[in-house]
């Protein structure tokens, strides 16, 4: 019959998650910053510049985010609409991940491959994440897909064309978040204890000559070990951790994942906060059972990965601490809260029922806790169709001057401001951001170094950078500039730099 088909049930599922997706979906680009340099990386490279932040003054090549999302950005890009296009297609990528994931969880747990789809499908998480130009879809799309030809390498054995498509493909997820390095880890391990020891070091040779063919093209410096171990990269002068610290770090990364991120991230965020710790501890305590029962099965690569990846962003600074990096995850973390809970449930019955399992009774129950996790995520895509998107005022002010730099400045002029790729993309003017020092000349050096002619002087609510470093440099030589445009509610400004 066609309602006991699960290949229409998933039908359903990418369905209703496409149809959400289109009302929640707005074509203009969010004010993260992030999702403006991948877009403006995927315009450098679809128009033969080469993967280089073009909206800098000298265009230096990118050294920090890995190059596979900007360039599928920048292939869609190609086809109008500068982030419109792009956009869709993340949206679309979504809908293929949701199709990837039932047909791995079909060959790993087919228990599962309906209750794990159909969470994923209303995730209130997910979705807040397959509407923006962020890297978080993509890289689950790239892992399930590598899980998916390791499970085929697995079955049908060889070194043919499934073998070198399993260890190619694996390590895509690192080339488009750093953080898939854990990935890489997690496959290299996983396949020596399965004594795949050909596919692991396959996969090692391809990662290691892909990250050095990288590395020689663009940089051999990485932005992203210097963050790691700095204190606070928006205040360079603390210097960097100590090894105590950083211990303190990762206990507060931990704590606010597990009682702050996390609820969000699987219970959709529309319950009373009490009620919300209270599910997502249990939800947790059932993922790390899973989690442990699972290195004793097959899949023994997720309880590697999870273990990898959670280490590494526990070791990043905390005002960073978001759910962006707890997305890519999300249906991990629901196929290990379910077999923990199958776990328990057959602890329970040989207990009770004389060593008997009933099938039915653990079945129901599955299904009855994705049924609370669906609904629950369901509630949280009710909360986003009616969330607020509008710009606030200082976004709106900062824009305003980005206008006013567009229609009466030259086109070589070089503009300072907080946000420099959206300030880019919206006034088509190259700019950097001023430097992070309370060195009222260090700040001044930065700013006649990059030979800038105007400033942004903001005032934006969820920053104070410019307040702490800008404001005092352009009090302690305000002769150096002249107010140019001016707006009030807040006040912001765009400054001409007198030489």
């Amino acid at each position: 019959m066609l309602l006991s088909s699960p290949g229409f049930w998933i039908k359903i599922f990418i369905a209703v998650q496409m149809v959400l997706l289109a009302a929640e979906f707005s074509p203009d680009i969010s004010t993260n910053g992030d999702d403006a340099k991948y877009l403006i990386l995927g315009q450098s490279l679809a128009s033969g510049n080469g993967y280089h932040c073009i909206y800098e003054p000298a265009s230096p090549v990118e050294t920090q985010y890995p190059p596979l999302f900007p360039a599928f950005l920048g292939f869609f890009s190609l086809f109008g609409g500068e982030q419109l296009v792009p956009k869709i297609a993340v949206g679309i990528i979504s809908g293929c991940m949701l199709l990837l994931l039932f047909y791995y969880l079909r060959s790993t747990f087919p228990r599962f491959a309906l209750p794990v789809t159909l969470v994923t499908a209303l995730s209130s998480s997910v979705a807040s994440h397959s509407t923006v130009l962020l890297s978080e879809i993509p890289y689950l799309f790239a892992s399930l897909g590598a899980l998916m030809l390791l499970e085929l390498y697995r079955r049908r054995g060889g070194t043919g064309v499934i073998f070198w498509a399993a260890a190619i493909t694996a390590i895509a997820p690192a080339f488009i978040r750093t953080v898939g390095i854990s990935f890489v880890a997690a496959w290299v391990i996983s396949t020596i204890l399965d004594k795949k020891y050909k596919q692991a070091a396959a996969h090692l040779v391809i990662f290691i000559s892909a990250t050095f063919l990288l590395r020689l093209t663009t940089s051999w410096n990485s932005p992203y070990i210097d963050q790691l171990f700095r204190r606070n990269s928006y205040n360079p002068e603390l210097g960097f951790v100590t090894m105590p610290e950083m211990i303190g770090r990762i206990g507060m990364n931990l704590h606010e994942y597990l009682f702050g991120v996390l609820p969000q991230a699987m219970l959709g965020g529309s319950l009373p906060p009490n009620v919300s710790l209270v599910l997502s501890f249990g939800l947790m305590l059932l993922a790390g059972i899973g989690w442990v029962r699972n290195f004793a099965l097959p899949t023994r690569f997720l309880s590697f990965y999870l273990l990898f990846y959670g280490g590494i962003i526990c070791m990043w600074q905390t005002q960073w601490t978001s759910l962006r990096f707890i997305v890519p995850i999300v249906p991990f973390l629901i196929i290990l809260a379910l077999l923990g809970l199958e776990t328990v449930i057959r602890f329970v019955l040989r207990i009770f029922s004389q060593g008997k399992e009933s099938g039915f009774l653990k079945t129901g129950i599955i299904w009855s806790a994705a049924a609370v996790l669906a609904l629950l995520n369901g509630c949280g895509q009710m909360r986003l169709l009616n969330e607020n998107n509008a710009l606030t005022a200082d976004w709106i002010n900062f824009y305003r001057c980005a206008d006013w730099v567009r229609v009466n400045t030259p086109n070589n002029a070089i503009v300072v401001s907080r946000k420099p790729e959206l300030f880019y993309l919206r006034a088509q003017r190259r700019g950097y951001v001023y430097p992070f020092s309370t060195n009222a000349e260090e700040v001044i050096g930065g700013l006649n170094k990059g030979e800038a002619q105007y400033c942004i002087l903001d005032n934006f609510f969820w920053t104070g950078t410019t307040r702490h470093y800008l404001v005092p440099a352009i009090r302690k030589h305000p002769e150096m500039f002249r107010i140019v445009y001016s707006l009030t509610d807040p006040e912001t400004y765009v400054l001409e730099i007198r030489k």
